[in-house]
């Protein structure tokens, strides 16, 4: 079977496990794929959300990284026609990144084989923990025939349910725990930054109303609609205008809930709590 990584699953993988056996395990069950691009986001985005201390962290991931997870990049023939007939297919306006180029190398491999064409139909596994690129291409893998869409909890799961591989119900339920904590810690992040502003309007009341209200609406249940609430008031324009910082703080922010953090926040949990009803003979 062949399965395609993109960058954020290979960084959760690395960020909550920080073992390159469980490369080795996966390698057991598939051959595995990363595009270019996918390797040039795990670059650049390898060290988010790990403290600037943890210096040893950021060494073991470069050297996992390096020695293992580069020796995936796909480096066969172009999948060029993929790219355009993906594009024309979902109207994909934003640029060609890396779930955008999986889905294409996916297609791809999908139409090929060692005796004919078409050999590896369904067969393929595109792994993303990006909500957005399940939305954007669950459908084209579908009428494409290509195969499915699975997150890292489901490459894990695998991996338990093989018997040949030492993977326990608790190295599951350790990693469920490890991939919330990690899309926690990126809210803690947003929370410390937005404190580490805040210091510096001790003395202005109306600036410190509008952080502490962004603080807040972390917590809330229908965090876009409080972020657009509190995005709507003339001292946040002006805030905006005036302190580099909190525009870019208010960047990352927006990034955040492009991610759906929360959202995948909750579906780990129920993950977890549907663990015991996994069947392993």
């Amino acid at each position: 079977m062949i399965l395609v990584m993109d960058a954020c699953t290979i960084i959760n993988l690395l960020q909550s496990v920080l073992d390159e056996k469980y490369f080795s395990y996966i390698e057991k069950l598939f051959q595995i794929y990363i595009t270019q691009i996918v390797f040039k986001e795990i670059e650049k985005n390898k060290h988010k959300n790990i403290s600037q201390k943890d210096w040893e962290i950021k060494k073991e991931i470069d050297r996992i990284i390096y020695s293992q997870v580069r020796k995936y990049i796909y480096d066969g023939e172009d999948f060029n026609e993929c790219h355009k007939v993906l594009k024309n297919a979902t109207n994909y306006l934003k640029v060609r990144d890396g779930e955008f180029d999986s889905t294409a190398l996916s297609l791809y491999l999908s139409r090929q084989g060692k005796e004919e064409f078409c050999e590896h139909l369904l067969k393929i596994y595109f792994v993303t923990d990006d909500s957005k690129a399940v939305e954007d291409f669950r459908y084209f893998f579908k009428i494409n025939q290509i195969g499915q869409i699975i997150d890292s909890i489901d490459i894990i799961t695998l991996l338990y349910l093989k018997e040949s591989i030492p993977i326990t119900k608790k190295d599951l339920l350790d990693y469920c725990v490890s991939l919330k904590a990690s899309y926690n810690k990126t809210i803690r992040f947003l929370i410390e930054k937005i404190e580490k502003i805040e210091k510096h309007y001790d003395n202005d009341p109306i600036e410190q109303l509008i952080l502490t209200e962004l603080i807040g609406f972390f917590a809330s249940n229908n965090a876009s609609e409080k972020f657009e609430e509190i995005k709507r008031k003339k001292v946040f324009n002006k805030f905006k205008r005036k302190d580099k910082k909190f525009r870019e703080l208010i960047k990352e922010i927006e990034e955040f809930l492009r991610s759906k953090t929360t959202n995948k926040i909750m579906q780990i949990e129920k993950r977890i709590k549907n663990l015991e009803n996994i069947w392993k003979i």
